[in-house]
């Protein structure tokens, strides 16, 4: 899907990836659960802030009656919850985390998620702020830094991981920004698993 769309391409791929997996049960679209970054107003469904041009089209745009009146369902049927959050409760009920009573979730990529989970429910733990080298963590851990640390090494500007993992074969220098990545991850896992005491930690 491209983030950089119109309101209209990006609501009509994402209601067609809907239909695409209610027909692969052969089931008609009921109620909807959809993780979602923390740039929605997850009860309701506006989006209410937005990072760089993602998604930009749909600032202010109520994502659950967009997509509802492209799925013919009422948008009370749309659930929004932060992405981590999903993601956790997930792998609780039919993953790695079937069977443990706490476990913490972190999601990587575009930010830096964590959701903790406590007989019953996900939460969204909200420790991407934590301290962490000369700022917090979301800022040691995400793309932007790995791509942002590789430049400060090479001199080359890259767009994205994907461009990254391109140039990565015979190139120190990418194995050095992971390997400080790496370091940057355990610094901040050591800690956020210090203040949950999780049986199990999924990334």
């Amino acid at each position: 899907i491209d983030s950089n769309g119109t309101a209209e391409e990006v609501i009509l791929a994402w209601a067609k990836v809907l239909r695409d997996v209610s027909q692969l049960n052969s089931t008609t679209i009921g109620k909807i659960g959809i993780g979602m970054p923390g740039l929605v107003d997850f009860e309701t469904g506006v989006l209410t802030f937005i990072t760089g041009e993602r998604y930009g089209s749909l600032y202010n745009s109520n994502l659950k009656e967009l997509l509802a009146a492209q799925l013919k369902i009422s948008s009370s049927d749309i659930r929004m919850l932060g992405d981590a959050m999903s993601f956790l409760q997930g792998e609780v009920f039919g993953g790695a985390g079937r069977g443990f009573k706490r476990s913490l979730g972190v999601t990587l990529g575009i930010g830096l998620g964590t959701a903790r989970y406590n007989s019953g429910v996900a939460v969204d733990a909200k420790l991407y702020d934590m301290p962490l080298h000369d700022g917090i963590a979301e800022d040691y851990i995400c793309v932007k830094w790995l791509i942002d640390r590789y430049k400060a090494l090479s001199g080359i500007q890259i767009k994205d991981i994907s461009e990254l993992k391109q140039v990565a074969a015979g190139d120190q220098r990418v194995t050095q920004v992971f390997e400080e990545f790496a370091e940057n991850i355990s610094l901040f896992l050591t800690s956020f698993i210090g203040q949950g005491n999780p049986e199990i930690v999924i990334i």
